[in-house]
């Protein structure tokens, strides 16, 4: 089961600001809505998913909303039905957090939430209390927006990466930081990041004249150890990594859709002209064996991870801007994998 979520916006434009639910079957694939949940005025831009499988974070422009996902006893009537909606009993409160966030996601144990802003701003807190563990705003802050965010599982290592070229990572624990550059001549673009399964690389989406590659850092030298092409004449506008780290999601400008394995680091699958126009987010399922990606042109594509062919299974939306996460659904519970646009 898959969330997509977008509006037009503020105002009348006809296209309603919304979460939409709708499910993924292997023979019939993608079907239509199953239900919706309004927004109001407030268009969803960005979705982090809890791993325990209840909540949903989503940013509007301006703050967060955290919802819940229902799913209906599947002895019970309208046992298909899953559902979301804003999470009242959560004494939380959401208000303190930054605006403009432009990445988010939690660490693998659910216990730190990491933000990266519009304004290169940088933010780790604990969960669900959220106590600040990291603010680096102001000076400190990274130089241009901020592309791409990740946690190790324990939420002791985070990686932000900015649209002008700079990746930074900072050791919790021992109070230090890093940064990595890229070694080309050329000026690069650097879009997600994502640690290696034993943490000790990092992988890096680098947009560069026009064509895209996937770098890949050594975390004891801080050197640039491979770069793979991956994409010609596009740029990367998605990165996302399965939860095993194995594999990696890129969606592009020009609508193509590659997995890249990490290790050797190759490209694995590709589809082109998968969406008309850009991918706006892209995320895999939690067995790690189907990617879905959302594209501006109000289509989102579930798509195998090792098909030599992807052609995909198609779901149109009445939605102006994607956003996107995936849920599964096992007997009256509902678990929740995610992620959130990028733009």
């Amino acid at each position: 089961t898959l969330v997509v979520g977008g509006g037009g916006g503020k105002g009348a434009h006809g296209i309603k600001n919304r979460l939409v639910v709708a499910q993924y079957r292997r023979k019939e694939g993608l079907t239509d809505e199953v239900s919706s949940c309004s927004t109001g005025e407030r268009t969803p831009q960005r979705m982090a998913v809890h791993p325990n499988g209840k909540y949903l974070l989503v940013s509007m422009e301006d703050g967060c909303v955290l919802y819940r996902a229902f799913g209906r006893d599947r002895n019970g009537p309208g046992n298909d039905e899953v559902r979301v909606q804003p999470a009242e009993e959560r004494s939380t409160s959401l208000s303190s957090l930054p605006k403009d966030i432009k990445c988010m996601k939690f660490s693998a144990n659910g216990n730190k939430l990491v933000l990266g802003c519009e304004d290169g701003s940088v933010f780790l807190y604990t969960w669900p209390d959220l106590k600040a563990v990291l603010q680096e705003t102001g000076e400190r802050a990274l130089r241009d927006s901020v592309t791409g965010v990740d946690l190790d599982d324990d939420g002791d290592v985070l990686l932000a990466t900015s649209y002008d070229g700079n990746c930074y990572i900072w050791n919790i624990k021992e109070e230090k930081i890093f940064q990595l550059r890229s070694h080309k001549a050329e000026k690069s673009s650097f879009r997600g990041c994502a640690l290696s399964s034993d943490g000790q690389q990092v992988f890096v989406g680098r947009n560069s004249k026009g064509d895209a590659y996937v770098s890949r850092f050594a975390m004891k030298t801080w050197e640039m150890e491979k770069d793979v092409p991956v994409m010609k004449g596009q740029a990367i506008t998605s990165f996302e990594c399965c939860s095993d780290r194995t594999h990696l999601v890129l969606g592009g400008s020009e609508g193509e859709v590659v997995v890249v394995q990490a290790s050797p680091l190759r490209v694995q699958n590709r589809t082109k002209k998968m969406h008309m126009v850009f991918v706006t987010a892209a995320s895999f399922s939690r067995a790690g064996d189907m990617a879905l990606t959302v594209s501006a042109d109000a289509s989102a594509v579930c798509t195998s991870k090792t098909s030599k062919s992807s052609t995909g299974a198609f779901l149109l939306l009445s939605l102006l801007v994607l956003l996107v996460a995936i849920l599964a659904y096992h007997a009256g519970d509902v678990s929740l994998i995610g992620l959130g646009t990028q733009k």
